[in-house]
């Protein structure tokens, strides 16, 4: 059975790595398996310390109980919180920075957009109207990720704007065709390499390229009219597949989480249940349990 020290030693060795949301699954079952064993530990305890109880009147095994809320006295288990403390600020400080970052990058957005609002609306020089257009276009480029609710209704009114401003100001003209057919090859492509993803297993990678080819998308500019819906379904649906494929993959992880812990759960119970039946006087009935609990593991 693992020991407290070990798991003490896990969870100082996850607190030192420097992605420390990448380390929250691995931290909070450490903190699981603690807590369980410090449930087993009191049961033992209150087992040993009682008079001999009659058949059939043994007590009910303790529930494993969070060590954040936990009246403690051992000091293993006051370093195992402290440490946990540590790590629960230092996740809170980085998600914090993170939202503030969002929120402003969110607001610095929205101001590009009514910048370029203003100037669809009210320039008629066009030579100067497309100098400022790719000035827009690259600080929106530069400015950061925005909050997660906000991104996609954002990109598609940005998207909006961008074909709003090309529609609306007739530059090059003779250029125009040219531009359509390349931006509809462009985007023909953007599609197949969208649908591609389907293919891919690997979450993050997945979740990285959907993001990026949304946002090429969205750069690309306008495509052939005639063209324009048949290219906008394709494109809808192959980011949809991969959204549900990647909506699909952290389901299963929660449900196996929770399958996790309710295997977790009936072996402690099982652990204390055993313990609560010990009634050895020999070593080799201690050596019974021993073995019984081991299996179990």
């Amino acid at each position: 059975m693992v020991t407290k020290q070990e798991l003490l030693g896990r969870l100082e060795e996850l607190i030192g790595q420097e992605d420390v949301e990448a380390a929250a699954d691995a931290v909070e079952s450490t903190k699981e398996a603690y807590e369980a064993l410090v449930a087993s530990f009191a049961q033992q305890q209150t087992t040993d310390g009682a008079p001999d109880a009659e058949a059939g009147s043994a007590a009910a095994p303790d529930e494993p109980q969070p060590i954040e809320s936990a009246q403690l006295t051992d000091e293993e288990d006051k370093r195992f919180k402290q440490l946990l403390d540590q790590f629960n600020q230092r996740v809170n400080d980085i998600r914090r920075k993170k939202a503030k970052e969002e929120s402003d990058n969110l607001a610095a957005k929205q101001g590009v957009m009514e910048e370029l609002k203003a100037l669809i609306a009210g320039e008629e020089n066009i030579g100067t109207a497309f100098q400022r257009f790719k000035e827009l276009q690259e600080r929106w480029k530069t400015i950061g990720q925005v909050p997660q609710h906000a991104y996609r209704d954002l990109q598609t009114d940005f998207s909006h704007l961008l074909d709003e401003f090309f529609y609306h100001i007739r530059i090059y003209k003779e250029l125009r065709d040219h531009d359509l057919r390349k931006n509809t090859a462009l985007k023909s492509a953007l599609i197949s390499d969208m649908e591609s993803l389907a293919t891919k297993d690997n979450m993050k990678e997945l979740e990285t390229l959907v993001r990026d080819y949304q946002d090429k998308w969205h750069h690309i500019g306008p495509v052939q009219k005639e063209e324009w819906e048949a290219i906008r379904d394709g494109f809808q649906a192959a980011t949809r597949a991969v959204y549900d494929k990647i909506n699909e993959h952290y389901k299963a992880r929660r449900a196996e989480h929770e399958a996790n812990l309710a295997a977790k759960q009936a072996l402690v119970e099982k652990v204390t249940e055993l313990v609560a039946s010990v009634q050895a006087s020999s070593s080799k009935e201690w050596k019974t349990y021993s073995d019984q609990v081991i299996e179990l593991q």
